[in-house]
């Protein structure tokens, strides 16, 4: 659900995401986990494996920005659609 704020800022405040977005943070983290992994003490170890963690993450971060935009989209249509109309 969305609730709009004093300054007209709106705050989400559903407690659940898509059970996709879920499942996209959680390939997300072992991404940045294994990109962590590539650099050490600041030096890239492993430059090609880097370049493919980053082309994967950027994949992954859009899928997950896609996802969120659907599903605030979803609760914004049915907050219109819900709304008493004007006569």
């Amino acid at each position: 659900m969305l609730m709009t704020l004093g300054t007209g800022a709106i705050m989400w405040t559903e407690s659940k995401m898509p059970a996709r977005w879920y499942e996209l943070l959680r390939e997300r983290m072992q991404v940045e986990k294994e990109r962590m992994r590539v650099i050490k003490d600041g030096i890239i170890v492993e430059n090609d494996r880097l370049e493919e963690f980053l082309t994967v993450a950027q994949s992954l971060d859009r899928q997950m920005l896609q996802v969120m935009r659907q599903a605030i989209a979803e609760v914004l249509a049915r907050e219109e659609i819900s709304r008493p109309q004007a006569a």
